[in-house]
């Protein structure tokens, strides 16, 4: 009879349980939050992976020393009801993981050091990029053409640079016999030019993969089982939530697949591709079966035999980065490539979708081989650099493998047949192909967050430019409906705006009369008029900047409601009228804080800037250093707000605490790391202080989706004021009074709640 974990270890979802290492083991079991966190399948061709109101925040199983919750997933349904994961026993050991309840098979409780130090970040590029919970983490950097991996709270040795650049979008489309290849630039200038030099045969790219499948278990082989199994359930937990994105195209029971898969001693020539069935297999079948059987054979020779513990560890960990590429698989019909007849491109098809319903385009050249190698190439280029490393874990390899195989496929293999530079075939099928390229760029999305590299924010119109993008994936691409829905906003804005500009007392006004006719011409129904209406915002603007001396501006109006309240108490404020909402919170905040009194008219709103539109964190708090206020906290990001004001409270209160001097002088070197200046130690200092009861008020600036995670973070700006209840209430309860200049009614409940739970 088995032993229970041997029965456990051969089950398909089993992850490895371990404890913690003070940072050296990647990745963090997920720590469940206030919001109902779900594992979900998105129906084939039903459910649009899209941001909306309806969220839903997937729970990720990824092991370290502390907690950490991955991105909220915002998704829409389109048609169907959303079917969420059945897998019973699976989501109830999530829950004991989440919660702590770790136990060995015998029932001892599994060692665990809840209190590790917060994370920290070693570069100021990532200042604005998410951080949440205490999850411990590393990241890439080049030295001397070597990429290392930086763990948290170490410093970055000089002349190092930051290298999650390898991973960026940089569209180039090679064309059908590779004569010719098409790139966009981050502006989405098309260019083309001959091809010099095409990508590696499939025998050329088969003998490197098997050489780098060699090369990452001789790594693994080094590492500790410790090490080993803490790698696993990083690549189990990444796998299981790529399971969640793909759906229904990966099919049933596809842990199940992979794991008979995983105990053949060779992977037969298509077993990989047939693991799902008529699907596009982002990392390529001939590289991933060369690479995992790689992984799976001995050294020979007078190599010393492997440990049984460390060969399971291995055979496990093979296993999990075997799912995890084979989740990477996308419909084919998403998956397109130029075609040529008579030496013309005439169209996009993928070279295998006519088997599903779309009728084949005959006499045709299509690209999709000389494309798929391409992406082959590229993806082991860079698993080749990484393993100069030597400190680049394995389950970092595997995953950076990965990650660039899916960047690939959305430059090369996958670009938006909806984008204005793109050009326009097969019409009635680009909001289809939209909807898959987005479940594409999820995915890139979820392993760059495993492996802290940063990711897209913002939206694109449907139509909007296919580019270069210095992250992973490129923003969300809304679908045609949306992108409309925002265009006849703009219109009804820019009309109401100029509306408000058109009075007696201002001078120059013949162009507002000429830009209003000019917007009643336009067509509300074509967002093909959008780059006029772009050139109308710009002329308004202009307008506005010119006379901004004469230009007297309204209040908001406000709607009742209670401080005390989910939704705070608004204020009336000055009106913005285009993005000048950073400099606006600025001004708000000093006419807020007491100690300051700033007189709440244009005169001195005006004077603080330019008014520049959507200006940065730093920006808005150098206007608030330049006028007195360092002590008013700019909080752009509330989970990176709470690490940074753990490691202030740290530094200055540890002396003299069992925690000792050591833990204030690391704390010190950490915010020195984060390029955490003295303005902004003043700010978080503030939040301290409140926190720990010396102050009952202040006074701050605070993005209105700083609770959000970074891909779905805003560039709106408020200022609020915090205030506690008179003490001996049960609980003391924190009042917000908030000014906010964007008209209209917004409801800022989930972040205030988040906001008095951090305080």
């Amino acid at each position: 009879m088995k032993s229970t974990k041997e029965a456990e270890r051969k089950s398909p979802n089993y992850v490895p349980a371990t404890g913690a290492d003070k940072g050296r083991e990647a990745g963090a079991v997920s720590q469940m939050t206030d919001h109902r966190q779900e594992i979900i399948h998105i129906q084939q061709q039903q459910e649009i992976i899209q941001h909306s109101p309806r969220v839903v925040q997937l729970n990720i199983l990824q092991q370290a020393a502390n907690a950490h919750t991955l991105p909220l997933l915002y998704r829409r349904q389109q048609q169907e009801s959303v079917r969420t994961n059945d897998e019973v026993k699976v989501e109830q050991k999530a829950e004991k993981l989440a919660t702590g309840d770790f136990r060995q098979p015998g029932g001892s409780p599994v060692s665990r050091d809840l209190n590790l130090p917060s994370p920290t970040y070693t570069t100021p590029q990532l200042r604005h990029t998410t951080i949440q919970g205490g999850v411990l983490q590393a990241k890439w950097y080049m030295l001397n053409g070597t990429p290392i991996w930086i763990n948290a709270g170490d410093m970055v040795p000089p002349g190092a640079v930051d290298f999650s650049t390898a991973f960026y979008q940089n569209p180039a489309l090679i064309h059908p016999g590779g004569a010719q290849e098409e790139r966009y630039d981050a502006a989405g200038v098309k260019s083309s030019k001959a091809v010099v030099k095409g990508p590696d045969t499939d025998q050329d790219l088969a003998k490197r993969s098997k050489k780098a499948g060699k090369s990452v278990r001789k790594r693994a082989k080094s590492s500790s089982v410790r090490e080993l199994e803490a790698g696993t359930r990083l690549l189990a937990s990444v796998s299981k939530k790529m399971e969640a994105i793909a759906g229904d195209t990966l099919g049933k029971n596809h842990p199940a697949k992979v794991r008979k898969l995983h105990k053949a001693k060779t992977i037969g020539q298509d077993k990989y591709r047939r693991i799902t069935k008529s699907k596009d297999e982002l990392v390529r079948n001939a590289g991933a079966r060369e690479f995992f059987n790689a992984m799976n054979e001995s050294e020979g020779g007078n190599a010393p035999p492997t440990p049984p513990a460390t060969r399971l560890a291995l055979s496990d960990l093979r296993e999990q980065g075997l799912r995890l590429a084979s989740s990477a698989r996308a419909e084919t019909r998403g998956i397109v490539h130029p075609s040529t007849i008579g030496g013309q491109v005439d169209g996009q098809q993928h070279v295998t979708s006519w088997k599903n319903n779309w009728p084949e385009l005959q006499g045709r050249t299509s690209a999709h081989s000389y494309n798929d190698r391409a992406r082959a190439e590229n993806a082991m280029e860079l698993l080749e650099q990484l393993l100069q490393g030597s400190a680049n874990r394995p389950e970092i390899l595997i995953l950076s493998w990965v990650l660039r195989s899916i960047t690939g496929t959305l430059e090369q293999m996958a670009a938006p047949l909806s984008a204005k530079n793109v050009t326009n075939w097969n019409p009635a099928f680009h909001e289809q192909q939209r909807r898959q390229r987005e479940t594409i760029k999820l995915m890139a999305e979820l392993i760059a967050e495993s492996l802290e590299i940063r990711r897209p924010t913002g939206h694109q119109g449907f139509t909007d430019p296919f580019r270069a993008q210095t992250a992973p994936t490129s923003p969300r691409r809304m679908d045609k409906n949306d992108t409309l829905a925002d265009y006849k906003h703009r219109i009804h804005t820019l009309i109401t705006t100029i509306g408000i500009f058109d009075q007696p007392t201002y001078p120059n006004r013949g162009i507002l009369a000429t830009v209003r006719s000019n917007i009643q011409q336009l067509n509300p129904n074509d967002i093909d008029d959008e780059a006029n209406l772009n050139t109308y915002y710009g002329q308004i603007y202009q307008w506005f900047m010119n006379n901004l001396s004469h230009i007297q501006r309204p209040r908001t109006t406000v709607a009742p409601h209670l401080a005390a309240g989910a939704n705070g108490q608004r204020l009336p404020a000055l009106r913005q009228f285009f993005a000048e909402c950073g400099q606006m919170a600025a001004h708000n905040a000093l006419v807020l804080d007491p100690a300051i009194g700033r007189p709440d008219n244009d005169a001195s709103l005006n004077a603080l800037g330019p008014l520049a539109n959507n200006i940065s964190e730093d920006d808005i708090r150098a206007i608030l250093v330049s006028q007195g206020a360092a002590h008013i906290p700019v909080i752009g990001n509330l989970h990176q707000m709470q690490t940074l004001r753990q490691m202030v409270d740290i530094a200055d209160h540890s002396v003299n605490t069992p925690i000792g001097a050591t833990a204030a002088l690391d704390a010190e070197a950490d915010l020195v790391a984060n390029n955490q200046g003295p303005a902004d130690r003043a700010g978080l200092t503030t939040l301290n202080d409140f926190r720990r009861g010396a102050t009952n008020s202040f006074v701050g600036v605070v993005n209105t989706t700083s609770h959000r995670d970074a891909s779905e973070r805003g560039f709106h700006w408020i200022a609020f004021r915090a205030t506690r209840s008179a003490q001996g209430a049960a609980p003391p309860a924190i009042t917000i009074e908030y000014l906010d200049s964007l008209e209209g009614n917004h409801t800022y409940t989930q972040l205030f709640t988040s906001l008095r739970t951090a305080l």
